[in-house]
């Protein structure tokens, strides 16, 4: 089954396409209680069956095997985020930014000086300082740390030019492509701000009508993959900006995924080899596990912030990297290989800065890497069995099992240590788990609000408990929780905003609250 959400009015739509288990289970359930979702029953095949709700509409259509269920939320800002700062959007195209001043800029005063401010604003990008937003005219404005990205100024004319498809950044600079598959970028120079050495090459794939598919990066460089698998790399050379020394290996068979972590880039090719460049410490070096990573087809590759973990089709996990942040898989070698005895397929690997966690079709889990980040789960050992998802901060944990209990491990500072908050975990099943860096919240099927962590950084609710036992008593449910680095703002399905956290990362919006209110 597909999800497909869209926010805002027919004319400014932004999509968000989400996996059906990880669908908002509030509004899951009430999609439900008008139409048999869990059969996938629909009575007009091929027709549009149109579902009113008081703030939605919902859009249903069946072909073939598959459902595709759209729903339109009416008056719901989206918000976006950068490391310090928030900047919500709703659809009458007013922008709304609070967090650290620094990095936030006075977007309200370049809207009114934008030639093109009456347009409608599509998305949204962030480096760590700045945004970068798309109009429906393809037009792009920036705001924030001017070195980060902030400021465009330079390529402005470029920017005008053709209409921009798409941004995509690093932590320090973005690169933005138009509708003529040019690249533009700007930002800082060493870390993708500045692709003046590979816009030949770009020009060249151009000519020949090899249009780029998408463009990854690190922290400091980007990678762009063409349509018959090419790549171009540019931005801090440490960090993957610089891939010459790989560059018959990547030219060899025609690339179709790449990965990455802070400083160092994985691809993989046509054949399932994988090739590997940048920071040699973080992963940018795989000789050592060459010849594994040569045994069978790589399927897919995950990463902590220094170091991967692949999987081949074999079930075999190889990892290299930081062995100090997941690099090193070698203490559980033989649990993961027992996994593969007993056809205990892994499903997914999930991460924080420095350890692993793998879960299998059963829903058992083994960790590795840095015991302070997650990688030692010994403590809660017994009680990962049956585990459905796992979350992260940067170092910590926190599972919820099929019965929608919490376990939590890693650093107690950071989210590691649930046991204050295991009363209310408890209380109701568990249904999403969001986090910032160092802290987490979860949402229960009656709607409660559980954090811990840091207290500073999103781990304290205490002093916004009220406000949202009030959305609960006049059942306005949340539709989601966002996050910057230390500060959560969650909102409503009438698109009512609480905050809390780091007040210089968007932890308080009282600033801005009566702006948001107005919505």
């Amino acid at each position: 089954m597909i999800i497909n959400i869209l926010s805002g009015k027919l004319f400014n739509l932004d999509k968000i396409y989400s996996n059906f288990n990880d669908f908002n289970e509030i509004i899951l359930q009430k999609i439900k209680n008008i139409i048999n979702i869990d059969n996938c029953i629909i009575k007009y095949i091929y027709k549009e069956e149109i579902i009113n709700s008081d703030n939605y509409n919902i859009f249903i259509n069946e072909f073939n095997d598959t459902t595709i269920i759209t729903i339109i939320f009416q008056n719901i800002p989206i918000i976006y985020s950068t490391k310090n700062g928030f900047a919500a959007i709703n659809n009458n195209n007013t922008i709304i930014t609070w967090g650290n001043p620094n990095y936030r800029d006075s977007i309200e005063v370049k809207l009114l000086t934008w030639p093109q401010c009456n347009e409608n604003i599509q998305k949204i990008y962030s480096t760590n300082r700045s945004f970068a937003a798309i109009d429906n005219k393809c037009n792009v404005i920036t705001w924030g740390d001017s070195e980060w990205g902030g400021n465009s100024s330079e390529v402005h004319s470029q920017l005008c030019k053709e209409n921009i498809k798409k941004i995509y950044s690093t932590h320090y600079a973005f690169a933005a492509i138009n509708n003529k598959d040019t690249v533009i970028t700007w930002g800082s120079h060493i870390s993708g701000g500045n692709s003046s050495e590979v816009q030949s090459k770009l020009q060249d794939w151009q000519q020949c009508k090899k249009d780029i598919v998408h463009i990854y990066s690190t922290s400091r460089a980007f990678a762009a993959i063409n349509n018959e698998g090419n790549v171009i790399t540019w931005g801090d050379p440490t960090c993957g900006g610089d891939s010459s020394k790989v560059y018959s290996q990547l030219c060899k068979k025609n690339i179709t995924k790449i990965y990455s972590n802070y400083g160092a880039f994985a691809a993989i090719n046509e054949d399932g080899a994988v090739i590997t460049w940048g920071h040699s410490i973080y992963g940018g070096n795989s000789s050592k596990v060459h010849s594994q990573l040569c045994k069978e087809n790589i399927l897919k590759i995950y990463s902590t912030s220094y170091a991967f973990a692949a999987i081949n089709n074999n079930g075999d996990v190889i990892t290299w990297g930081d062995p100090y942040a997941g690099g090193d898989s070698s203490g559980v070698h033989s649990q993961l290989h027992k996994w593969q005895l007993c056809n205990k397929n892994i499903l997914e690997i999930y991460s924080t800065s420095n350890a692993f966690a793998a879960i299998n079709e059963d829903g058992d889990v083994i960790t590795w890497g840095n015991p302070k980040y997650g990688g030692d789960s010994s403590e809660v050992q017994s009680q990962l069995q049956h585990i459905k998802k796992i979350y992260s901060t940067t170092s910590a944990f926190a599972a919820i099992n099929e019965d929608g209990n919490v376990i939590s491990w890693g650093n107690y500072r950071y989210g590691g240590d649930s046991s204050k908050v295991q009363v209310k975990l408890c209380k109701k099943n568990i249904i999403k788990i969001y986090s910032t860096s160092q802290a987490f919240a979860a949402i229960n099927e009656d709607g409660d609000v559980i954090t811990w962590g840091h207290l500073y950084n999103g781990g304290d609710s205490s002093e916004v408990q009220s406000q949202l036992r009030k959305w609960q008593l006049c059942k306005k449910n949340i539709v989601k929780i966002y996050s910057t680095s230390n500060a959560f703002a969650a909102i409503n399905e009438d698109g009512a905003i609480i905050t809390w956290g780091d007040p210089t990362c968007g932890g308080d919006s009282s600033r801005v609250q009566s702006k948001l209110l107005a919505w």
